[in-house]
């Protein structure tokens, strides 16, 4: 199933039509510094906002949807710096929940509405507005796992053009991926008598993305500076 329909619903949002550079948070103010018409200065570090931790979602708690889907918490995937990532089932399908800090939820909502309907993107296809939540499709594994697999040469080919495709469709748009690695690469893959096939190649983690304008630059930014357990 490549690049499925988002609900319509998602995409009268109210955030599209009032979120503005104002509205960001400490992490995006710092990126904005950095950000320089006609040159660049350099940083060394993306700060994040002091929010004290958020209590742990159980499993089993159910959660709606701006779409009216009910999410079911299977197990907790990460809990960093108050930005927990739930395993979630929901109409016998896999998803991951993933919360946000308020003001980076509401500057990357208009961002991953742009492109929920490319097919080499990990875009969002709902959130929990509550709980400041985007909802992603589960894929099998990322590629930091599934490079040690045996499969043949026309396969890695497919997975660095899917790739490149993905940063391509970014920035067409003028925005760049803040962390791109081999766990922010996603795949979705079946075990067959034949082999492995591989259905799907996304780009995930579009939070980590923000719209430099043309004429301007970014330089020296450490984005992915923090030892982060991978997560699918």
């Amino acid at each position: 199933m490549r690049g499925a329909a988002i609900p319509q619903s998602l995409t009268a949002l109210q955030p599209l039509n009032t979120i503005t550079r104002t509205g960001l948070s400490n992490s995006r103010q710092v990126l904005n510094g950095v950000i320089q018409g006609g040159g660049a200065r350099h940083a060394s570090t993306v700060e994040h906002s002091p929010v004290l931790p958020a209590a742990l979602i159980e499993p089993g708690v159910i959660l709606r949807g701006y779409s009216g889907k009910e999410y079911t918490i299977q197990n907790v995937l990460q809990d960093r710096q108050n930005r927990q990532v739930y395993l979630a089932r929901a109409d016998k399908k896999m998803f991951v929940l993933k919360s946000l800090f308020e003001k980076d939820y509401n500057y990357s909502l208009p961002l991953q509405l742009r492109f929920n309907q490319s097919p080499y993107l990990r875009a969002l296809r709902d959130t929990v507005p509550e709980q400041n939540m985007f909802v992603n499709e589960y894929l099998t594994d990322h590629l930091l796992n599934f490079a040690f697999k045996d499969v043949p040469l026309a396969t890695h080919k497919r997975i660095l053009r899917d790739t490149l495709r993905g940063l391509a469709t970014l920035h067409s748009q003028n925005i760049a991926h803040l962390d791109v690695k081999a766990n922010n690469i996603m795949i979705d893959y079946r075990e067959t008598p034949e082999g492995i096939v591989v259905d799907r190649v996304q780009l995930s983690d579009l939070e980590d993305s923000t719209h430099i304008p043309p004429g301007q630059a970014l330089s020296g930014l450490r984005a992915s500076h923090r030892t982060s357990s991978p997560w699918r």
